[in-house]
């Protein structure tokens, strides 16, 4: 049976040392996504810093990881964009669940991670009335 979750969920990503982000809950968006600034790409790594030096929980210690592929994805304004994809743990009420990321500059957004369909199905109902409704 599948959990219920609202329109926005704290979410953690240990992988990252974030306990906790809050996550904007997107059925319209297929992909997830996670604000970061993004330093080099090449054919197998991406080194980026989550977030960036504004936001309260950024942590100035680069990340590299695997490169799952690079992705073209349209954004809700229409514009395209060429992305790279990782894949990492993320942690919802008492579960943990694989994620894949797409990395972009989510600063103009107010919630630095967005939770798509390609993740949600499956796991989630979305209850669009509700905040926070897993808890840890």
């Amino acid at each position: 049976m599948s959990k219920v979750i609202g329109r926005l969920q704290e979410v953690s990503l240990p992988e990252f040392q974030l306990p906790s982000l809050t996550a904007k809950i997107d059925t319209g968006a297929f992909t997830s996504s996670l604000h970061c600034q993004i330093v080099s790409v090449d054919d197998h790594w991406v080194e980026f810093h989550v977030l960036d030096p504004t936001h309260p929980q950024f942590i100035d210690i680069p990340n590299r990881v695997p490169l799952v592929e690079m992705k073209q994805v349209t954004s809700s304004n229409g514009t395209s964009e060429l992305r790279p994809v990782i894949k990492t743990l993320i942690k919802i009420g008492d579960e943990e669940f694989e994620i894949y990321l797409t990395l972009t500059d989510r600063s103009e957004m107010r919630y630095p991670i967005l939770l798509g369909r390609r993740f949600l199905a499956d796991k989630f109902v979305v209850d669009v009335t509700g905040i926070n409704l897993l808890e840890y």
